[in-house]
């Protein structure tokens, strides 16, 4: 069984995030925090985006850039996808947020990247001095920002629409993928350890059991 169970992890798929497009860093600016009371609101317009990049079977995601102000937060924010009549909501522990970093929302394969789409972020609970934020910036190429809630000064969201894919062949040989290679030797090699420690193991068991 633990034979089984390492070589289960050891071929587990790797994933990665292939950008299609995304907002310029530029000049950026915290939207606040984010707790009862907070809304934000983007419609979002595709960048180019070429279908013949599509790889059958990956799966496009949106990635908004969130901020800790480096500490541990409460709370939950709501995140909501709009396009072509659809919804797909996600319900976020802001303290699972990294600071500075991009989280991923991925709606399934009826998102369509080449398509214009709606964000909606929403503050459900959450204190102040203990709530996350999210990035703005000036690019505005994608669309821009509207709230109710704060003034957005024609600012739009830290955005990154991308292609998220697992494991294929192909990949070993690309260069930019020396990294998955190492990772995956890496995982190879503690499963291949963890079979060969196996036998002696049990070997040993039985020892101490044949003991008088």
């Amino acid at each position: 069984m633990a034979t089984l169970l390492a070589l289960a992890w050891a071929l587990k798929p790797f994933e990665s995030y292939r950008p299609l497009y995304s907002t310029a860093a530029g000049k950026s600016q915290p939207a606040g925090e984010i707790r009862p009371g907070f809304r934000l609101v983007q419609e979002v317009h595709p960048g180019s985006v070429d279908p013949s990049e599509y790889v059958e079977g990956d799966e496009a995601c949106f990635e908004i850039r969130f901020a800790t102000y480096m500490r541990r937060n409460e709370g939950d924010i709501a995140v909501i996808l709009s396009q072509d009549g659809r919804q797909h909501a996600w319900k976020i522990d802001a303290s699972t947020l990294r600071d500075n970093a991009f989280k991923a929302f991925c709606p399934g394969p009826r998102f369509q990247p080449d398509k214009g789409f709606n964000v909606e972020v929403d503050g459900v609970d959450g204190a102040p001095g203990h709530s996350a934020t999210l990035w703005l910036v000036s690019d505005s190429r994608l669309g821009s920002v509207d709230s109710a809630s704060f003034e957005t000064g024609g600012m739009a969201l830290a955005l990154r629409v991308s292609e998220r894919n697992g494991f294929r062949p192909d990949m070993v040989f690309g260069i930019a993928q020396g990294g998955f290679v190492i990772g995956l030797a890496c995982t190879l090699l503690i499963a291949l350890a963890a079979f060969l420690a196996l036998p002696t193991t049990t070997h040993d068991a039985r020892s101490r059991r044949d003991d008088p």
